[in-house]
């Protein structure tokens, strides 16, 4: 559970620090990542001591997290003259909005009927899936994004690849 935090936030982080290589501006992570090292090695010698292997969970999860949600969104607005707060929103808040109907949806599946083999757990995960699509839908894309996608599912094939229909 402690190392799921740093899960939550590597995909954002992942982006960000995608586009910075892609502009050629990624040097500017390298003090938040060294001392994102150093803090993690310090803390978990620190904690493993009083909380064992969670305390190395903790003293891992902390600076990441830190470092993927401050640091990491500071270099990249800095870079793109972005909004720090619409940068949260839109890498880290409405998405993770987004997955509460599926959260809901798999904690209610797995307190009621408990997955017996890996049969089960697939099945369970697959009538589990329209709640994250509705939850992507309704919360994740923005209302420009939907109707983008509605008209392009409105289209025939050719036309949403940019072929002509000459061409096919």
């Amino acid at each position: 559970g402690i190392l799921s935090l740093g899960v939550w936030v590597a995909a954002g982080r992942q982006v960000l620090s995608t586009a910075l290589m892609g502009l050629d501006r990624h040097h500017r992570l390298v003090p938040g990542y060294i001392s994102e090292a150093v803090v993690n090695l310090a803390l978990s010698i620190w904690w493993v001591q009083s909380y064992g292997l969670a305390g190395v969970a903790w003293g891992t999860s902390l600076p990441h997290v830190v470092v993927s949600i401050i640091f990491v969104p500071w270099v990249f607005c800095s870079v793109t003259k972005s909004n720090l707060r619409t940068l949260w929103v839109q890498v880290w808040i409405r998405p993770s909005a987004a997955m509460i109907p599926f959260m809901v949806v798999s904690w209610l599946l797995d307190s009621s009927w408990k997955a017996t083999g890996v049969l089960q757990f697939f099945f369970q995960v697959l009538v589990t899936l329209p709640a994250a699509l509705l939850g992507a839908w309704a919360i994740g894309l923005s209302p420009s994004e939907r109707q983008l996608i509605r008209s392009r599912l409105r289209m025939p094939a050719w036309a949403s690849a940019g072929v002509s229909p000459e061409h096919t």
